[in-house]
């Protein structure tokens, strides 16, 4: 068993890159095509295979930047595959591209287009709350009214532009320059079969931020204490939430 798990990681690091080819050539037989040939062709899938999950998943990252495929090399040392699907091979990618320096809107949009991927497997077997239910509550019973974000929904921070970009590559149209944009927020949810994102407005953004875990009305009216009308303003939150299908029901 020792003998055979020895092989299994010698030709495992062999392909995945972490040792170089040629280290593995005394596993495989000849045959006619040179070793290193043979183990060459499991090593190139290995790394074409996830690029083309890393591109799926991140379209237009990969059209923003003109290729991910370079990256994949460096990426997958980094961040060796460590779960079973493919899926989470592009978890890390953001925070990665950060420790590599990458500019903010290019961390930002992998971060983004993350989300989306997520939000499209968040759970979206839930009745949304809708204005008929809340319409149907008693006044006395609003400040309590418990309002939480859909199990889709996901709150991505930026520092740039990043959905403005993305917005422009969705509609093929000239893509803005990138910019800073610090504190800028983008709730991302599931609506039916949909995937749709929204850039929050800068109060907005406070109070979504905190419905992740769940917040009472009153609660939701108190953060918006700034406002010159905070209850006015949470009423007009609370309706455009509700005609987006953002919140959760009961």
């Amino acid at each position: 068993m020792t003998r055979l798990a020895d092989t299994l990681r010698a030709l495992h690091a062999a392909i995945t890159g972490a040792a170089p080819v040629e280290s593995a050539s005394g596993l495989v037989v000849d045959g006619g095509v040179p070793a290193r040939d043979r183990l060459g062709v499991y090593a190139y899938a290995y790394t074409a295979r996830i690029a083309d999950v890393l591109v799926h998943d991140h379209p237009k990252l990969d059209a923003l930047v003109g290729s991910l495929r370079p990256w994949v090399p460096a990426y997958l040392r980094a961040h060796p595959p460590a779960h079973p699907s493919l899926r989470e091979v592009g978890a890390p990618l953001a925070r990665w591209l950060a420790a590599q320096g990458e500019p903010a809107h290019v961390v930002d949009l992998a971060a983004l287009e993350r989300a989306r991927l997520e939000a499209f497997d968040g759970g979206a077997d839930i009745t949304p709350l809708a204005r008929a239910d809340v319409a149907a509550r008693a006044p006395e019973d609003f400040p309590g009214l418990r309002l939480r974000l859909v199990p889709s929904a996901r709150v991505v921070t930026m520092t740039s532009n990043a959905d403005e970009l993305w917005d422009a590559l969705e509609d093929e149209r000239p893509a803005p320059a990138p910019a800073a944009a610090p504190g800028r927020a983008v709730v991302v949810w599931r609506r039916d079969v949909t995937v749709v994102h929204r850039t929050l407005e800068a109060d907005e953004a406070g109070v979504v931020s905190r419905l992740v875990d769940g917040l009472t009305f009153a609660a939701a009216c108190e953060a918006l204490a700034d406002h010159p009308a905070p209850e006015a303003r949470a009423v007009e939150l609370l309706l455009r939430w509700l005609d987006a299908a953002l919140l959760a029901g009961d």
